[in-house]
């Protein structure tokens, strides 16, 4: 089973006039992402994960940020898990006719098989690399008990290494970016311990993690930026507003928020976040 460990990056940009702009969920919206990125020249670019799934062209959303930054997400952690379980099942000579559990062994994916395919648009991703592949109805996979055993066929193993070469969260002057915020008390390095697998501790780590949690942010030491939940808008974060305020309900500077969750998809929305100017530019899904 892979290991993904977390790192720290620092970087000093103001002095080069260059922005930091976080991009929340993208979810294989590549035509959208290109017009936003449009919108904000001289950046560097980072994404909050969830770069795939559910839209049509995650292949082309990996190929763009190859060349500049992003974090892990949820549904890219679910796609290495289906590559990597794929070529197991391949490698031990197992196919759709004569699997069984017991077969596995002692292997045991992160996730329940076929929980990224069916349920979690990853057929939408493999469309990505090969046409037609997956049969999609009512956005779930109809075929996926068969494209089980092919998802390392279809996905070039250099994207897969890359996904696993991602950090869980990044450093910024005074911000912190993950792809789900931190909640409660817990430490950084808690809630980049993902634990033994989605289904199979009862501690269930997952939950909790950079990765999964879906509740309220809390004040910590830096400014927290983050997708994971889907809002309709951007979502602000502070004391007085614990559970978050939208963007366009308030005129209080974002100087005085501790928190931002930036996935707007729920609205069809694709956002992002200027972190030098506190500016945010947004692109309806194409």
């Amino acid at each position: 089973m892979f290991k993904i460990s977390y790192i720290v990056d620092f970087l000093d940009l103001n002095r080069y006039n260059i922005s930091m702009i976080v991009i929340g969920d993208i979810a294989g919206q590549y035509e959208t992402l290109k017009e936003l990125v449009s919108l904000v020249p001289n950046r560097y670019i980072l994404s909050l994960g969830d770069m795939v799934d559910r839209g049509p062209d995650s292949k082309s959303v990996i190929s763009f940020f190859k060349k500049h930054k992003a974090i892990l997400g949820n549904h890219e952690h679910m796609m290495i898990d289906a590559w990597e379980t794929s070529k197991f099942l391949f490698e031990n000579g197992i196919n759709s006719k004569n699997f069984s559990k017991e077969k596995l062994g002692k292997y045991r994916p992160y996730y329940n098989l076929g929980l990224w395919l069916e349920y979690n648009g990853g057929g939408h991703t493999l469309n990505s690399y090969v046409p037609g592949c997956a049969s999609i109805a009512n956005k779930q996979c109809d075929n996926f008990k068969e494209l089980l055993f092919d998802v390392h066929k279809i996905i070039p193993e250099e994207d897969i290494l890359w996904l696993k070469s991602l950090p869980k969260f990044y450093e910024y002057n005074n911000y912190l970016m993950t792809h789900a915020p931190i909640a409660k008390k817990q430490s950084l390095q808690d809630v980049c311990d993902l634990g033994e697998g989605f289904y199979y501790t009862s501690s269930r780590k997952s939950d909790r993690s950079v990765l999964w949690n879906i509740t309220s942010p809390v004040r910590k030491e830096k400014v927290q930026v983050f997708g994971h939940i889907s809002y309709e808008d951007v979502l602000l974060f502070n004391e007085q507003y614990p559970n978050g305020i939208r963007k366009t309900k308030t005129d209080l500077p974002i100087s005085v928020f501790y928190a931002f969750g930036i996935d707007t998809s729920k609205n069809n929305v694709l956002t992002a976040m200027d972190l030098d100017q506190g500016v945010f530019y947004q692109k309806d899904f194409k």
